[in-house]
């Protein structure tokens, strides 16, 4: 395993081929379009990158059919799976840097949080995974004699086929790979469509694999808007499961989209459930805590903490602990390393976090006995 901890200087921004990734070769768009991947904290154009749409996701789910029809990942022995996928993770950490930076670079996630976090998780991820490629068995059991019959039963876990994933913009790295790993792991052939403000990350980690030895076709990647090559992956007859990590609306666009193939279908839509704080917390030890679960990455987190409720016996205290955590965020560039709350992921968020007037306003409301908003 490789020592990644945080370099003292970030890496430079390498942008990698901005092409699709269909059975191992780097193609362009059908239609020829591309869109611009915009960083957050400069306005700028990051990259142009290939716009895929619904013939690509076509070509993508053949090429992942016809590889796992092969047998060439399906049928592999598991060892040798969890051999490439172990590969896989050692190259994710070895190309820390760099991922940790396209990332910056694209959702304005903090670099110092992304090369000592996310991207470590990524590789645990695979390398978790890898562990299980050769350990996936059924069961067998002796079932009741029909006369001088005797009988046994038994289950065969087989891979599933072709798996479609769509994957979020604020932890591009990491929910990518909480979602291929163990596909691959078991066999199947996995189309990724990432989020549009967030694939260059994941088109890295195409070619990462390809270097580990993942075959070709076996892992496709396929940029694009959602409502083109999103629904299409989503509503596509040749995949077997769809996976998403996003939000409700398009969760439930999904799952009807997917119903109507009856497909399986695995959603992660967020919970952002709120924090109690009673009379007896301990403010000086839970007080960080809470507001890091608000402030974290700008907000931008799916398990984000965004309310907090507090007994109005220590409501005054709780608001001006979080105002003033607030008015100690360091707000710049989020390759420094200084930097604690950078720009939001699109120019049109706003940076609540950072926003001492949001406490206030929490302030003004906080534990009134009225019926809560």
């Amino acid at each position: 395993m490789t020592d990644i901890a945080a370099p003292v200087t970030p890496a430079p921004v390498v942008v990698p081929d901005t092409l699709l990734r269909i059975g191992g070769r780097a193609v362009p768009a059908r239609s020829g379009d591309k869109f611009s991947s915009i960083n957050p904290a400069t306005e700028e154009v990051v990259a142009e990158i290939a716009r895929g749409g619904a013939d690509d996701i076509d070509a993508a789910v053949d090429a992942a059919r016809d590889t796992f029809d092969s047998g060439a990942w399906s049928r592999m022995a598991g060892a040798e799976r969890g051999r490439i996928l172990s590969r896989a993770a050692d190259l994710i950490e070895q190309h820390a840097p760099e991922l940790s930076a396209l990332e910056t670079a694209e959702m304005g996630k903090l670099y110092a949080d992304t090369v000592a976090g996310d991207i470590p998780a990524a590789a645990a991820s695979f390398r978790h995974y890898a562990g299980w490629a050769d350990k996936i068995a059924g069961e067998a059991m002796i079932l009741p004699d029909v006369g001088p019959q005797h009988r046994f039963g038994f289950t065969l876990r087989q891979p599933l086929g072709v798996v479609g994933a769509i994957t979020p913009w604020n932890n591009p790295t990491v929910v990518a790979a909480w979602k291929i790993a163990p596909a691959l792991a078991a066999g199947c052939s996995v189309v990724v469509k990432p989020a549009e403000d967030a694939s260059l990350a994941v088109l890295k980690l195409a070619d990462l694999l390809a270097e580990a030895g993942v075959p070709d076709g076996a892992f496709n990647v396929v940029p694009g808007l959602g409502p083109e090559a999103g629904s299409a992956l989503a509503s596509h007859q040749g995949i077997d499961k769809i996976t998403f990590t996003g939000s409700p609306a398009v969760g439930k666009t999904i799952t009807s989209l997917a119903g109507e193939k009856f497909r399986k279908v695995t959603l992660e839509l967020g919970g952002k459930a709120p924090q109690l704080i009673f009379p007896d917390a301990d403010l000086e030890a839970s007080l960080p805590w809470i507001a890091m679960g608000n402030f974290y990455h700008q907000g931008q987190v799916c398990a984000a903490g965004t309310r907090v409720i507090v007994h109005e016996s220590i409501a005054d205290q709780v608001v001006e602990g979080l105002v003033e955590f607030a008015r100690n965020a360091v707000i710049g560039d989020p390759f420094d390393a200084g930097t604690t709350q950078a720009r939001s992921s699109t120019a049109s968020s706003s940076t609540a976090s950072s926003d001492t007037s949001r406490w206030a306003a929490v302030r003004a409301r906080s534990c009134s006995p009225a019926a809560p908003e």
